[in-house]
């Protein structure tokens, strides 16, 4: 699937404030007309990491590197200012990192009849999801439970296995992904079922979660993995 994702961080020295009581913001876009979301996640020594990501090339890398005002100005893009507010007069300490995801991709080695007896794909190499959701360790965790799991019996063939329990795994997280992905139509790739329907179901349940502390820690757990049924079985 092809999203167009790039990546622009920076790290700076911020001055301490009291009233600070976060460790970390995230700033989601809200598609189809904002495209640029970002973080800012405090390290330590008041030191934070800013990274803003920008889908189907909205961000202009060339004047983004050239300097920090570069930065600050896509920065200033952002849905909201509080990301621009802290690091405006802050000291940067590190140059702009680029790192560019233009595709996302899953191997469908499940269905792949003679892959060579030994040959075992595990993590990114199976499938390379959106990372701006943040799953691709809890994706890759999950399989190597999965993995551990099948080492303690007795298989004719655990690397045929192995890839069938991974499929299971991906497929929810996947297809959570990609319907956010859609909500771009520059988004190229193949549409799941019911597209519309799981559009409007997770904007509504993402727009509750704002507002209702049950309903966010019932949001947050899937989105992270943590009620994932293999999560369970495994632990």
């Amino acid at each position: 699937m092809k999203i167009g994702l790039c990546y622009v961080t920076k790290t700076y020295q911020i001055n301490e404030n009291k009233n600070r009581d976060w460790s970390i913001k995230i700033l989601y876009p809200n598609p189809p007309h904002e495209k640029i979301g970002g973080t800012i996640s405090r390290v330590e020594g008041n030191r934070y990491m800013v990274t803003i990501s920008g889908y189907h090339n909205e961000i202009n890398e060339k004047e983004v590197i050239k300097s920090n005002q570069g930065f600050l100005d896509v920065a200033e893009k952002l849905p909201k200012l509080d990301i621009y507010k802290e690091i405006e007069g802050a000291t940067p300490l590190t140059e702009t990192s680029i790192y560019r995801v233009p595709h996302i991709t899953w191997r469908r080695l499940d269905k792949v009849k003679h892959l060579p007896e030994g040959l075992l794909l595990i993590g990114d190499t199976i499938c390379r999801i959106d990372p701006v959701f943040g799953q691709g360790m809890s994706i890759a965790v999950l399989e190597a439970l999965a993995l551990q799991k099948l080492f303690q019996k007795p298989y004719k063939s655990i690397t045929f296995e192995f890839h069938k329990q991974a499929a299971k795994i991906i497929s929810p997280i996947w297809n959570m992904v990609i319907t956010e992905d859609f909500r771009y139509s520059e988004t190229i790739g193949k549409k799941p079922l019911g597209l519309p329907f799981l559009q409007w179901y997770a904007k509504h349940i993402f727009l509750l979660s704002g507002e209702k502390q049950e309903i966010y820690n019932s949001f947050v757990k899937p989105c992270q993995s943590n009620d994932h049924p293999h999560a369970s079985q495994n632990h």
